[in-house]
């Protein structure tokens, strides 16, 4: 009798494993696992999930999920869309929305978490992430280039806020470079 109820239990729950990647790059794994217990006077079968995430339990790049949102939402045809509230982000969407490369920014506090509402243009944009969490790439006011000969702007992280590289440039401050928005 013990026999048929262990053989009907491990028909039902067959070890599954489910890989999610994104492109070439292997960001979560779950693995679902029937085991015995560690007693072996209980005889109880246990299942257990694993969630092994191979980037860490934190976002690692906050700034390259808000680009990579709107990129995506663009590529889907969405007229508007929903990212994590976060002050940095909510900076570089102004910055965005003041050069017209937004229609408008919104905060959303109804919900659990605040979020922002981005509302996109219809004219595709070409988004690049240039200081990253593994290199942080700093420029002085000097040093701050054109993007797409005058046709774009460069988002700059300075002492006085974020900032276009125009205006970086013209109050004589450099920063962190994020962005690039052509």
């Amino acid at each position: 009798m013990r026999k048929k109820k262990d053989e009907k239990f491990l028909s039902q729950h067959v070890p599954t494993i489910v890989v999610v990647s994104v492109g070439d790059r292997l960001d979560t794994c779950e693995i679902l696992v029937c085991a015995d217990a560690a007693s072996v006077s209980s005889q109880k079968k246990v299942k257990f999930l694993v969630f092994v995430n191979l980037l860490g339990k934190k976002m690692v790049d906050p700034i390259a999920d808000f680009l990579t949102r709107i990129r995506n939402a663009q590529m889907a045809r969405k007229t508007d869309v929903v990212i994590p509230y976060s002050k940095q982000k909510e900076e570089i969407a102004q910055v965005m929305k003041k050069n017209e490369f937004l229609v408008s920014v919104k905060k959303d506090t109804s919900g659990k978490f605040p979020t922002l509402v981005l509302e996109l243009p219809e004219k595709k944009l070409s988004l690049t992430r240039v200081s990253k969490c593994g290199q942080r790439i700093y420029t002085k006011a000097e040093e701050i280039q054109k993007v797409c000969n005058g046709f774009g702007i460069a988002i700059i992280s300075t002492s006085q806020g974020m900032m276009t590289g125009y205006a970086a440039r013209s109050k004589g401050i450099g920063g962190e470079l994020i962005c690039e928005i052509s």
